[in-house]
């Protein structure tokens, strides 16, 4: 995907590039696919740390990772360049 954010290539992130990039794309994600309590609930997440993942003040493990991508039927990869 071509495009750049602080210089760099969306092909190679950097971890800032990522902490920035998945936030924008869980918000996108969720506006397009109802509430964020009833997205959170459906993963088993709690809203309150899930809306943490959202806002970029936190990081889901990778198990959790998992669960968001497999509930938008998306590969990791796909959260971690703009949507």
């Amino acid at each position: 995907m071509a495009g750049n954010l602080t210089g760099t290539s969306w092909a190679n992130p950097t971890v800032s590039d990522i902490r920035t990039i998945f936030p924008n794309n869980l918000r996108k994600l969720c506006e397009r696919a109802g509430s964020v309590t009833g997205i959170a609930n459906e993963l088993g997440i709690n809203r309150a740390q899930f809306v943490r993942y959202m806002n970029g003040e936190s990081s889901p493990r990778p198990e959790i990772l998992e669960k968001i991508c497999r509930y938008f039927g998306l590969d990791a990869r796909i959260l971690l360049e703009e949507l």
